[in-house]
């Protein structure tokens, strides 16, 4: 008789815990009216694998009339098992008469979770260079450069005009003074130019961040800056002679490094504190 034995369970749904492991507890109580001995069977439904089941204690026991027993049953499910919910049932058959005293046991599930995505661990930001030695790299090549290029010009073009065959002494004496002026010019506009320039493109080559942050504040400084270096290292070259030749060209270029760097160096903090707060 297909209820010759009454098999419930508490639940449906058996949870499995993080190892993927879990155990499900049926209830299988005699209900043929006579004592029997019966042998209990784990069924898996598809796609289940027997192999994950396992029955607890003796398969086969020995029920008196309205006799009850507890059959535990343990799921270990491997973690290469695809996500998906996962069927199977208990079945208790009479050893003795088992086309008679049978029945089978409720479906129950457990349900195997889809694997998360292992979450990608955060970059680290991007930490800029702090760019002090590009900035005034930058800056001393274009600035130097240019002030040499421009201020040679000028100072050509002054010389050239001195020259002429129709001018007198006194207005090849004016001429050559106007040259010098013109090179001075030149020479402070190429230096200034040259060097916001400069500091600018090496920072936008070496792939920083707004380069004009840096360059506007230099630009902003230089002019009021380097007069002041111009005068105090010329002030010191007359005090201690150190004029005319070979030594006024070292002079002069020193001139442009001290007119160049605190621009450049002052610039670029001015830059990194707007953008980070510090130096």
């Amino acid at each position: 008789m297909a209820t010759a034995f009454d098999i419930t369970t508490a639940t449906n749904t058996v949870l499995l815990g993080a190892d993927r492991t879990g155990t499900a507890v049926f209830t299988v109580t005699n209900q043929t009216g006579h004592a029997v001995r019966a042998r209990a069977s784990l069924v898996p439904v598809d796609p289940t694998q027997a192999a994950w089941l396992t029955l607890a204690g003796l398969s086969e026991r020995d029920y008196p009339i309205g006799g009850t027993e507890q059959l535990s049953v343990s799921v270990a499910v491997p973690l290469e098992a695809t996500a998906g919910r996962y069927p199977f049932r208990l079945d208790v058959v009479s050893v003795v008469l088992p086309d008679e005293d049978w029945a089978h046991g409720p479906v129950v599930a457990f349900e195997i979770p889809a694997t998360p995505e292992p979450e990608e661990e955060p970059k680290p930001p991007v930490v800029e260079p702090r760019g002090y030695v590009e900035t005034l790299g930058g800056a001393l090549l274009g600035g130097i450069a240019l002030f040499l290029l421009l201020g040679g010009i000028g100072l050509a073009i002054g010389l050239a005009s001195a020259g002429r065959d129709d001018i007198d002494l006194g207005g090849a004496i004016g001429a050559i003074i106007g040259a010098l002026l013109l090179a001075v010019f030149l020479g402070f506009l190429g230096l200034w130019i040259g060097a916001t320039a400069g500091a600018g493109l090496t920072l936008r080559i070496r792939g920083f961040v707004d380069p004009w942050r840096t360059a506007l504040p230099l630009a902003l400084l230089f002019p009021i800056w380097a007069i002041i270096a111009f005068v105090i290292v010329f002030s010191i070259s007359d005090a201690v002679n150190a004029n005319g030749g070979v030594v006024g060209f070292i002079v002069l270029l020193l001139a442009a490094f001290l007119a160049i760097t605190p621009p450049a160096l002052a610039g670029r903090a001015w830059a990194r504190w707007r953008k980070t707060g510090g130096l």
